[in-house]
């Protein structure tokens, strides 16, 4: 059983070494990337799991007060839905729609089972994703070449929540959105949160020429997609 209990200046250390040796923290630290430490740290796995839940309901919060999805019709599916909490919310407050959460296998084992609305469904997002009538995504952990399978993948319109970073901005979130910067780079090969000049780049080579952005009062932001 690998250790999580390493101190913080190793994990420090670990950063700044990856930095200028190329490579994650998380695989100078613990020799293994992020997915597979998780799934051989079962204690770590849940805490992880948990985290991403907690931020996922303050987010969601924020989000429901100012965005509606009253358009969508059929199915909607949260690509890395994590335990489900994103998903739940949405078909709670609009019954009209069917809700699939979907994440990893390891994920989905320990997804709560909710009363009604939604289907969790586990699998690897760069090779395919479950049918829907439409997609959502936020904080989304996936390569320019995943984040093209998942948002082609026959929609013409995507709504995902993310982090548009905006350096220099006086923004009260904008301190809390390098620091997630400064952890994706820690944690992911070619992690990073991105402008909305990056953004622009992704959505446009994957066909997304039309897109619109949607404060809320959340770290993230709305970024809704469209082919035509």
């Amino acid at each position: 059983m690998l250790h999580t209990d390493l101190p913080l200046r190793s994990l420090l250390d670990s950063l700044s070494r990856s930095i200028a040796e190329g490579g994650t923290a998380t695989m100078k630290a613990f020799g293994l990337d992020l997915w597979s430490f998780l799934s051989v740290n079962p204690h770590s796995n849940k805490i992880f799991n948990e985290g991403m839940a907690c931020r996922t309901r303050i987010t969601m919060d924020a989000l429901m007060s100012k965005y509606r999805f009253d358009e969508l019709k059929g199915t909607l599916v949260d690509v890395g839905g994590g335990l489900g909490a994103a998903i739940n919310e949405i078909v709670t407050a609009y019954p009209h729609l069917k809700g699939i959460n979907f994440d990893l296998p390891l994920v989905i084992s320990s997804a709560p089972k909710y009363e009604v609305g939604v289907t969790h469904v586990g699998g690897d997002m760069f090779k395919s994703i479950p049918p829907a009538d439409s997609i959502f995504l936020k904080v989304a952990v996936l390569s320019l070449e995943g984040r093209r399978e998942a948002l082609i993948w026959g929609k013409k319109k995507i709504k995902e929540v993310d982090i548009i970073l905006h350096y220099g901005g006086d923004n009260v979130f904008e301190d809390t959105r390098i620091a997630l910067d400064l952890l994706m780079l820690s944690s992911f090969e070619s992690g990073k949160e991105r402008t909305e000049v990056e953004w622009k780049k992704i959505l446009n080579e994957a066909g997304f020429y039309r897109y619109n952005i949607i404060q809320i009062p959340a770290v993230e932001s709305v970024i809704e997609a469209y082919l035509d």
